[in-house]
């Protein structure tokens, strides 16, 4: 079934005013025609009028009909360019304050979760510096909230911190002013009940996922297309993260990048870890530079 949009380029060029566009229930936003703007940044599209609704996710049966007005980012308006990078999960005894925040038990697979995020984390940063970003310019949240890589007794996250406001007790949040960040990428590795799946993937609530979806789906394909694994999509479920970062229009990707407890992908990412850290930093790049 073809369904219809009606683009608006508020500014941009590329496409005329109202330009009818046909869509599948398949069709991404990365599949619209290409529109540009001096000195910005396509960020999505808002829905009914220029001031209308962010356009989170991609486009929808029931947006049949609808007016999509393009949403841009100028660098005359870009308040900051900092990137926040998360490491998922923690150790104990840390960990144990939150359900489900605990993964290190897990490395009977080979593999333990907060190891490796906190590796991976470190390397992204590795290649947005050898990309050009300042190093003063690129924070790990585990780090700012108290946690020294080398000792795992320091261990933080940013969910469990989250979740330690959530519940009234004492917490480090306010180690963080999440006002300077121009995007924050969450990194996590993934397990599946028969140990034997493989594949990428983002998590997002259709409506609180941010202004990063594009971003996050440039990211998905380019880590699947390096590790030839599956690029299993968005899944829907909703956070304190998530919460958060859409609450303050703060663009945020939650990245499951492969499945920690299949330990062939993991080997395979491994070998390949570098390669996907510069592809997701170029991917970073691309949108805040």
């Amino acid at each position: 079934t073809k369904y219809v949009v009606y683009l608006y380029p508020n500014g941009g060029t590329g496409i005329s005013e109202g330009q009818k566009f046909e869509y599948t229930e398949t069709t991404l936003f990365s599949e619209f025609p290409t529109v540009t703007k001096s000195d910005c940044t396509l960020e999505g599209w808002n829905v009914g009028s220029v001031d209308g609704t962010p356009y989170y996710t991609d486009v929808r049966p029931s947006d049949d009909g609808k007016k999509l007005y393009a949403r841009w980012k100028c660098q005359s308006e870009t308040k900051n360019t900092k990137i926040l990078l998360i490491a998922g999960h923690s150790f104990r005894p840390y960990c144990a304050q939150v359900e489900n925040e605990c993964r290190e038990d897990e490395s009977v697979y080979g593999y333990s979760e907060p190891i490796e995020t906190r590796i991976f984390a470190q390397e992204i940063k590795k290649q947005l510096i050898s990309l050009g970003y300042s190093k003063d310019n690129i924070d790990i949240a585990n780090e700012l909230l108290g946690e020294n890589f080398n000792d795992q007794s320091t261990s933080k996250s940013l969910y469990a911190e989250f979740k330690l406001q959530e519940a009234g007790k004492a917490n480090n949040i306010s180690k963080i002013n999440f006002s300077q960040y121009a995007y924050v990428l969450e990194v996590h590795f993934n397990a599946s009940s028969n140990h034997n799946k493989s594949g990428v993937l983002s998590l997002c609530n259709p409506n609180d996922c941010g202004i990063a979806s594009t971003l996050s789906n440039e990211i998905r394909s380019s880590v699947s297309s390096i590790l030839k694994s599956n690029n299993n999509g968005t899944y829907d479920r909703k956070t304190v993260d998530f919460t958060f970062f859409a609450a303050n229009n703060i663009p945020f990707t939650y990245l499951e990048t492969e499945y920690y407890d299949n330990k062939t992908a993991m080997n395979n990412f491994k070998s390949k870890q570098s390669e996907v850290a510069l592809a997701i930093a170029k991917c970073i790049k691309k949108y805040y530079s």
